[in-house]
């Protein structure tokens, strides 16, 4: 069960989808959600906020009135985030740090049971012409975190249907089961899908997750053998039927070479429907 979320908060449409899915699951687990505003300074390449104005050296080459933006936008945000929750009903707080920067969303997500973050982000340091997009690659996240994340596209939508790719190894089962032990809701049906040059040495691995998911109170289950690539055979017949896919990373010595050609890269560039990543 999933008692703490922390959600990064930027300008983009996609942390405005992050939100509603952060409050969605928070009212199906009774989580709380931690707020944390993200905003880098494009010419420094750091990030302020009204804590960091008062530690970092930094913030002495910005400009005064650049520092009160700064800290303006990032009330902003809070605002929006305080508000949106409170309308949703949902147990909420903030960072003590914020305008907190890559470094310390890795930090602060050790201490939380899930990570909701969007598929692109949108770090503007200010609303003018000149304004840098910086992104922070989840690529960079996901090798630098042990705690699950859910990555979400820019548009909401109610989970019903989720797809687990699972083919048998630690990392696909490590993500099967931390999701199975966190997803509470009744509601969502499951497909596990294997892809597999053999159907009876996929069959035995998809029967044993299947009851690996039903032992956690999951009943809605389909298990789903495939010879073709599996990035083939989402595209082909599951990128528009399921709300969520559930994926494993491989370990952070093999991560270089995993994400170069992997089904968690191909989803995270089609950035279409929500990534549960297991860690």
């Amino acid at each position: 069960m999933i008692s703490n979320i922390l959600l990064p908060l930027d300008f983009s449409r996609y942390t405005d989808a992050a939100l509603q899915y952060a409050c969605f699951v928070a009212k199906h687990q009774e989580a709380t959600i931690t707020g944390t505003a993200v905003l880098i300074d494009p010419g420094l390449q750091k990030c302020f906020g009204p804590a960091y104005a008062k530690m970092s050296s930094w913030t002495e080459k910005l400009d005064k009135r650049v520092l009160e933006k700064i800290n303006q936008r990032i009330a902003n945000l809070l605002d929006k985030f305080n508000k949106t929750c409170q309308a949703e009903g949902v147990a909420h707080k903030t960072t003590e740090f914020q305008g907190t920067c890559t470094e310390q969303i890795m930090f602060q997500s050790m201490f939380y049971d899930l990570l909701v973050i969007g598929f692109r982000s949108s770090y503007y340091f200010d609303e003018s012409e000149n304004s840098e997009n910086v992104e922070i690659p989840l690529e960079k996240i996901l090798s630098q975190t042990i705690t699950p994340i859910l990555a979400v596209p820019k548009n909401f939508f109610p989970i019903t249907k989720a797809l687990i790719a699972f083919d048998g190894s630690l990392p696909a089962a490590r993500a099967m089961k931390r999701f199975a032990y966190i997803a509470r809701s009744k509601e969502v049906e499951f497909i596990i899908l294997m892809a597999h040059p053999e159907q009876d040495t996929a069959m035995y691995y998809l029967n044993k997750a299947e009851e690996y998911m039903k032992s956690h109170g999951h009943q809605n289950i389909t298990i789903k053998w495939t010879s073709k690539n599996i990035i083939t055979e989402i595209k082909e017949q599951y990128m528009d039927e399921v709300d969520m896919f559930i994926a494993g990373v491989h370990s952070k010595d093999a991560l270089k070479s995993f994400f170069l050609g992997s089904l968690i890269k191909f989803l995270l560039r089609e950035a279409k429907k929500p990534l549960f990543i297991g860690q």
